[in-house]
C-alpha cells in the first residue's frame, strides 16, 4: 500500500490536487495523508505578552487546522468510501520543512504531491517559494508537483 502526503493550504482550493493524486493511483491501493502546517502568529506580539496569553488564543492556530483537515478528510473518505483509498489529517505546528520531514519520517511516506501555488513565471522561477523551498530541502521522500490547471483524465 502506498502512503503518499498531500500538503494542505487552506487559502488555495485544495480538491484539484487532491483529485489528481487519486486518479493518478486510481488502480492501487493508496492512504493519502493530507498535511496541513500551521503556527502561532505571534508577529508583532511583545514577548510578555505572548507569554500571557490565553490557552485558547493558543489552541485557536491548531483547532482551525484540524477542523478544515477533517471536513477534507469526511469529504473525500466519503466520495471514495468503495474504493482502495483512506484519507488521514496531520496537523503540525512547525515550520514547513521540519513539519514535512517529521511527517516523512513518523509515517514512512512513499512521496509526496503536491500543487504549486500560481505564480508569474519568470526566466528565473516558475515556482512558488513554498515549493522551492520543498524541492530545495526535502531530499528523502520523491516529490510530484501537479502542473498548473492539470485536466484530470
Amino acid at each position: 500500500m502506498k502512503k503518499i502526503l498531500i500538503p494542505i493550504e487552506f487559502e488555495n482550493n485544495n480538491d484539484h490536487v487532491i483529485e489528481y493524486a487519486v486518479h493518478l493511483h486510481k488502480n492501487e491501493a493508496c492512504v493519502f495523508y493530507l498535511l496541513n502546517i500551521y503556527s502561532l502568529n505571534i508577529a508583532g506580539l511583545q514577548a510578555l505578552n505572548f507569554l500571557k496569553a490565553s490557552r485558547d488564543w493558543l489552541e485557536k492556530p491548531k483547532q482551525k487546522s484540524e477542523r478544515g483537515l477533517a471536513l477534507l478528510v469526511d469529504k473525500y473518505s466519503a466520495i471514495y468510501k468503495e474504493s482502495n483509498h483512506k484519507f488521514y489529517a496531520v496537523s503540525e505546528c512547525e515550520s514547513l520543512i521540519k513539519g514535512i520531514q517529521k511527517t516523512i519520517e513518523n509515517l514512512k511516506l512513499d512521496f509526496i504531491i503536491m500543487a504549486t501555488k500560481s505564480k508569474k513565471e519568470t526566466c528565473f522561477s516558475k515556482y512558488a517559494s513554498n515549493t522551492v523551498k520543498i524541492i530545495e530541502n526535502i531530499k528523502k521522500c520523491p516529490l510530484i508537483i501537479m502542473p498548473k490547471n492539470q485536466p484530470i483524465e
